[in-house]
């Protein structure tokens, strides 16, 4: 059996399609809408942040692991002209893990997005070190860590 084609549905299944593309439609872009603001929220707070530490004109080594967690350290290449000493190879090397950079920003956005996040694992403690260290900033609230968020009931499920 051959499903029906779209002009040989009657006036009825045809408003009845257009209401379901409509909830759809808007459904995908209240989706796009919380991940634009999300992804807005973590470029504000990151830069903040890295704008505050420049600020301080000292970088204390906990906020040097901030740093690398947001981004990769880039070595600095000698020239054959260039006279000032090697670079202590200690100050180049990146202490944090590829994945630990993945798994700290993807962390952190779904704890900017829902609020919560789990902060007994890896990435959960990191985030909640750079947030503590944002809120001493004044860049956002403090982190409250027993925040949970309430857990709906499967609709189906027996009350």
């Amino acid at each position: 059996m051959n499903p029906p084609r779209v002009e040989s549905l009657s006036n009825d299944s045809e408003s009845q399609h257009n209401a379901v593309t409509s909830k759809v439609e808007r459904c995908i872009k209240d989706v796009v809408k919380h991940v634009s603001e999300t992804k807005r929220t973590c470029q504000l707070l990151v830069a903040g942040f890295i704008e505050e530490i420049g600020r301080l004109g000292e970088i204390i080594e906990s906020d040097r692991t901030l740093l690398d967690l947001i981004c990769p350290r880039i070595p600095v290449k000698k020239t054959e002209d260039d006279d000032t000493p090697e670079n202590d190879d200690s100050d180049i090397t990146l202490r944090v893990p590829k994945d630990g950079q993945k798994g700290f920003l993807y962390t952190l956005l779904i704890y900017l997005y829902s609020g919560t996040c789990n902060f007994g694992s890896g990435s959960g403690r990191q985030v909640e070190r750079f947030m503590n260290r944002a809120h001493e900033f004044g860049l956002c609230p403090a982190v409250n860590t027993r925040y949970r968020p309430a857990q709906m009931p499967y609709p189906g499920a027996p009350s």
